[in-house]
């Protein structure tokens, strides 16, 4: 049993499997009278490696042996954490949460099971003030270690259940958060910190518009990952900070490598799935950053071979969209307005989606239709598509895909006002332009073009030849500057249609 931890910890998976398998048969029929203990250690084991190896069926097998043997729930935690992982990544997410929500009120911590009201949310998060108030940094990086028992064992379950409310159940992820913030003030830290203060600033950066706190606390994670070095927590920590707090202030494009990084890092340290849900980051910001069509659809396509591979379908659903896209821009689809070709079919994964309440991976979806089809000049199909995901910067909180939604729809709501003068299409323009307006104050390398480029189209609109010819210019050279290739392409294809219908002929 020894040898066969041993190697789990080393990710030799398959020398554990023949270690526990070999243990197993020496031990008598009545191990769990005779040798309780060994057999604990034999069968979470077991559960643990045939978890990271997708062997379900031989997984629930071992899970039976503990769940029946096992004397207090405490032996049962190790299993219960297996348990949760498996049901989160193969699109089981509800079944995930539920889990996870029991294993917590076993060990005292209780959550709603029906959604939170904003009202509870926003109690949650003044408590959160409250026992943050006046805690500099010098004292929060000074807090004495947390203690074993069932708040350390609490904390490290709910840290287990963010992402999979992040994709299904988004609302209850403040108060996961919150919750292991307070646990931490109170009780003190452990490994876990880091996660919670990196989550606590995507939650500042994306819900409240606290960039500047959101960023404090992503520092704040780092440094404790100098306090308690951990391959598995480097790979949560720092990709949880690129993906959802740099961006608010950093350009987009300097989160590439970190992520690649953060990626390798997550599978060196056996971290399959979080190892995978940041390729699914990096595929998002190497899209919202305009890399090259080539470079993201091979990237892409390896991320998801690999994923099929490791059966990690939840995020191998998340990611396929991405791909498809990609392909689609490259003329590799007979419909480039369906996210249907060599990467996947639209109606199944949607199907699958809202089979596994996966809200996230139905809006990314329907956020690629809405670029494709703004892209490809079906305006009415990309407003559609833009109504359908108003709320995108709730149900995907703190990513690019929030401030990116308000981007193109502001654009589609500008060629629609060339078509119809309507109020409604003036009043989103303009919405959005401030938006983006307000964002490159705070991230110049990431909005400034974004911004210009809806100036000039609403300029445009109103027939100002030469304020518009001055803001096309403008945003492509910003968006040369801060090597957004995609929307410098745009701006491009925009000043060259505005100067036509102005009958410029040089256009």
């Amino acid at each position: 049993v020894r040898a066969g931890e041993e190697s789990i910890s080393k990710l030799a998976f398959f020398n554990a499997l023949n270690y526990l398998n070999t243990a197993s048969k020496l031990l008598p029929e009545n191990r769990w009278e005779e040798h309780y203990y060994i057999s604990l250690r034999l069968y979470n084991a077991l559960v643990e490696v045939e978890q990271c190896t997708s062997r379900s069926e031989e997984m629930h097998s071992h899970l039976a042996q503990v769940f029946s043997h096992a004397t207090c729930f405490s032996d049962k935690l190790r299993a219960y954490t297996c348990l949760i992982r498996a049901y989160g990544a193969q699109k089981h997410l509800q079944e995930a949460i539920d889990t996870g929500l029991d294993v917590l009120l076993q060990l005292g911590q209780r959550f709603p099971r029906s959604t939170p009201s904003m009202m509870q949310i926003g109690k949650d998060y003044v408590k959160t003030r409250l026992a943050l108030r006046g805690k500099t940094d010098r004292v929060l990086k000074n807090l004495a270690d947390m203690e074993e028992g069932n708040i350390l064992e609490a904390i490290q379950v709910i840290s287990s259940l963010v992402w999979y409310a992040y994709l299904a159940r988004e609302e209850l992820v403040p108060l996961l958060v919150f919750r292991m913030v307070r646990l931490t003030l109170r009780y003190g830290v452990s490994k876990v910190t880091s996660f919670a203060f990196a989550m606590y600033g995507m939650i500042l950066c994306g819900a409240m518009g606290d960039y500047k706190g959101g960023n404090r606390f992503a520092d704040l994670a780092m440094d404790y990952l100098e306090r308690f070095p951990s391959k598995e927590w480097v790979a949560r920590v720092n990709g949880g900070c690129y993906y959802y707090v740099r961006h608010w202030r950093e350009p987009l494009n300097q989160s590439l490598e970190p992520l690649l990084g953060c990626h390798r890092v997550g599978q060196e340290a056996g971290d399959t799935e979080y190892a995978f849900v940041i390729a699914h980051c990096y595929c998002c910001h190497a899209f919202h950053s305009g890399q090259s069509l080539v470079d993201l659809e091979e990237k892409a396509g390896e991320f998801c071979f690999n994923m099929e591979q490791q059966q990690q379908t939840t995020v191998l659903n998340t990611t396929l969209p991405l791909w498809q896209t990609a392909l689609n821009l490259m003329g590799q689809s007979s419909d480039p307005l369906r996210l249907s070709g060599a990467a996947m079919d639209e109606e199944e994964i949607i199907n699958e989606a809202v089979a596994a309440s996966s809200h996230n991976c139905v809006y990314i979806i329907k956020f690629c239709q809405m670029v494709l089809s703004y892209l490809f000049g079906n305006y009415e199909l990309a407003w559609e598509m833009a109504e359908k995901t108003h709320d995108i910067d709730q149900v995907i909180m703190a990513s690019f895909f929030g401030s990116d939604h308000t981007y193109y729809s502001g654009l589609i709501a500008c060629a629609l006002l060339s078509e119809d003068h309507g109020k409604t299409w003036k009043k989103q323009a303009v919405r959005a332009k401030k938006k983006m307006k307000k964002l490159s104050k705070h991230a110049p390398g990431n909005y400034r073009q974004k911004y210009l480029l809806l100036e000039a189209e609403l300029a445009a609109s109103k027939g100002k030849r030469d304020a518009a010819s001055r803001y096309y210019d403008e945003a492509i050279e910003a968006a040369v500057k801060n090597g957004y290739m995609q929307d410098e392409a745009i701006a491009n294809e925009r000043a060259s249609a505005f100067l036509k219908n102005c009958g410029d002929s040089k256009a």
